[in-house]
């Protein structure tokens, strides 16, 4: 595929890419995954442990997994408990995110660990799903 008018390749093209290449990873005890449905029908999703290049398609199936469409509302991602996160980790909460809106839900990032803001700041990006990093100290 292409890349668009602004030189960006299409997220979901560069995993599939990018898959074909991983060996499997066991992310068994790398990733958890913790849900709660709210009466409201907000889903509190709480992510613990790494969030990279071998987990991120474990994230990935397993929140979509979690949608089913019926509910609507919001997706609440709590990411402070996360030790570390790399782009192929944002990847996939961006696709989460897309896939959520098209299920009718609005996903945003209620809490994040320091190594998401690093990330953050790294990518000059100030806000992501509602999420903006504290500001640093001068």
């Amino acid at each position: 595929m292409p890349p668009d008018s602004h030189g960006a390749y299409q997220i979901r093209e560069a995993c599939r890419t990018i898959a074909a290449f991983a060996s499997p990873v066991d992310t068994a005890t790398l990733i958890t995954i913790s849900d709660t449905r709210h009466p409201s029908g907000v889903l509190t999703v709480t992510v613990t442990g790494d969030l990279d290049f071998g987990t991120a398609s474990t994230f990935y199936r397993q929140i979509c997994g979690l949608l089913d469409g019926r509910y609507g509302g919001g997706v609440e991602l709590d990411f402070s408990r996360l030790n570390f996160c790399d782009l192929a980790g944002w990847r996939a909460v961006h696709a989460v995110a897309e896939t959520a809106a098209t299920m009718g839900y609005q996903a945003r990032i209620t809490a994040a660990a320091s190594c998401l803001d690093v990330v953050l700041r790294l990518c000059h990006i100030p806000v992501f799903l509602g999420y903006r990093p504290p500001q640093k100290a001068l």
